[in-house]
């Protein structure tokens, strides 16, 4: 529901009513205006959540890989080490 000047206006006077001028102007401003049109919905934060998993699987992925072909190296990297002192 958008809201208004004339709605938060209002609002703010049932506030000062209820709790005084300080809390009224201290609650508006934290609440503030914004634009409703800004705000997630639940299918905005499926989308999301469907694009950071399937980024976490790319990354994992690209993860695995390194580290396996980083131990292959060190794997070959001590056995031509072993072999040097070895011969």
């Amino acid at each position: 529901m958008p809201v208004d000047e004339k709605t938060r206006n209002e609002v703010f006077r049932t506030l000062e009513q209820k709790l005084g001028q300080t809390a009224a102007v201290v609650i508006m401003s934290v609440v503030g205006a914004f634009d409703p049109d800004l705000l997630a919905t639940k299918a905005d934060l499926v989308l999301v959540k469907t694009e950071l998993t399937a980024a976490e699987a790319r990354m994992s992925s690209r993860l695995y890989r390194a580290l396996f072909f980083q131990t292959i190296a060190i794997l070959a990297a001590n056995v031509a080490l072993i072999e040097a002192l070895a011969g």
